[in-house]
């Protein structure tokens, strides 16, 4: 779930499957070209990774990704801060 996957018209920022991923990271290259992220940290917990990194906007941004059995990634949670710089 993601508050900029909401903005792009994914219902409930929710965006299921590769290809529905494949095409929302393709759209967020068009919009911005630039597209980069700094890290800041990973944190690794039980089931699960956090990362910490700066993000379009000037936002910094945590995404929390719950891991499945197989460690593959299951389910994804987006946080971001407000934008700065402008």
């Amino acid at each position: 779930m993601s508050p900029f996957a909401a903005r792009a018209g994914a219902p409930g920022g929710v965006i299921l499957g590769r290809p529905a991923l494949r095409e929302y990271f393709g759209r967020a290259l068009q919009t911005f070209p630039e597209l980069h992220f700094e890290p800041i940290g990973a944190f690794s917990g039980i089931g699960s990774i956090a990362l910490h990194y700066h993000s379009v906007e000037g936002r910094e941004a945590i995404e929390v990704m719950e891991l499945d059995r197989d460690h593959r990634v299951r389910r994804v949670t987006a946080h971001y801060g407000p934008p700065t710089g402008f």
